[in-house]
């Protein structure tokens, strides 16, 4: 100890001090890391609820037009049926082709 005082140029360094400022560090950082993820979740489901909601109202205004056409309501529903089978049916095959491709990864 005397040694070190004794030298303006040398400092001594507690590994306590030392440890508890890096902790200090790492915890402002991580903090930080949670604020930003917490703020893109929230922004990113405030969108999607966003585009959910218009592609309801752009729908609704899509079949109040038809139906002003003369699309009659049996006609209407044949016509959703028709969509959501199709729908359906792409997303089977895009399953199929995926777990085909799982299966040669394996």
């Amino acid at each position: 100890m005397a040694l070190i005082s004794g030298n303006p140029n040398l400092r001594l360094k507690i590994y306590d001090e030392e440890f508890s400022a890096i902790r200090g560090f790492i915890k402002a950082t991580t903090s930080s890391l949670y604020g930003i993820s917490a703020f893109v979740i929230h922004f990113g489901l405030l969108n999607m609820v966003n585009m959910l909601i218009s592609s309801a109202i752009v729908r609704k205004r899509e079949f109040a037009l038809l139906q002003a056409v003369g699309m009659t309501n049996q006609q209407l529903i044949v016509m959703i049926t028709h969509n959501n089978d199709t729908a359906r049916l792409a997303d089977r095959i895009v399953r199929i082709e995926d777990a085909g491709d799982y299966r040669k990864d394996a």
